[in-house]
């Protein structure tokens, strides 16, 4: 298990821990760098699971909408459409009439 310490240097252990400043620069400049890499990779494959999640659920939302209101319309204008011939059927009956 790690200690605080050896949590603050990326893991590496204290008996580790060179001499060479450069060296401890290099360490830390690149766990700096992979963790903010592996911090945004997660945020990202977080992002597009949500993403995909709300598109999935509104999209299945939007299509029965979408079916309902289709229907609707489809019902409206067939009722329109038998009031049209009626009254086309009307006026015809009226011309043959003397």
């Amino acid at each position: 298990m790690c200690t605080s310490k050896e949590q603050a240097n990326g893991g590496m252990h204290a008996e580790q821990d060179t001499q060479d400043p450069d060296m401890d620069q290099e360490w830390e400049a690149r766990r700096a760098r992979f963790y903010n890499v592996g911090y945004k990779e997660g945020l990202e494959e977080g992002k597009a699971k949500t993403l995909q999640q709300g598109f999935d659920e509104g999209f299945k939302r939007g299509a029965e909408q979408g079916y309902r209101e289709g229907m609707e319309r489809g019902h409206v204008a067939t009722q329109e459409a038998l009031a049209g011939l009626q009254s086309q059927a009307a006026q015809k009956e009226k011309q043959r009439q003397p």
